[in-house]
């Protein structure tokens, strides 16, 4: 003899097939979801890489940067360099002139 409370054996039939029918109807929204997840791992990993190359090439740029300004900083120590050695010549031949002025209005 069955209570009442224990379900008979047609509902237990009638709820096995209702939860079967829903795992099934479940299924599609189940896969559009594990293959959404899928994509946006997918874009997640693009994107990561996209980063780390991004990250390469400023790194790049800032070493290009700094051998630039290191080539700038050596040409502007040379000019000065190079310009010191004229002003250097000028004030000589500056000099070699002036005693040649005094030589000439003296032999006149």
């Amino acid at each position: 003899a069955m209570s009442k409370s224990e379900p008979s054996t047609p509902e237990v039939k009638a709820a096995a097939m209702q939860a079967m029918s829903k795992s099934e109807s479940s299924a599609p929204e189940v896969a559009a979801m594990q293959k959404q997840v899928a994509d946006l791992e997918h874009k997640l990993l693009q994107a990561s890489s996209r980063d780390r190359a991004a990250q390469h090439r400023i790194s790049e740029l800032l070493k290009a940067s700094e051998q630039q300004e290191a080539k700038i900083s050596a040409a502007r120590r040379e000019a000065a360099e190079t310009n010191r050695i004229a002003e250097s010549k000028v004030g000589e031949l500056e000099r070699a002139l002036e005693q040649h002025q005094e030589e000439l209005s003296e032999a006149l």
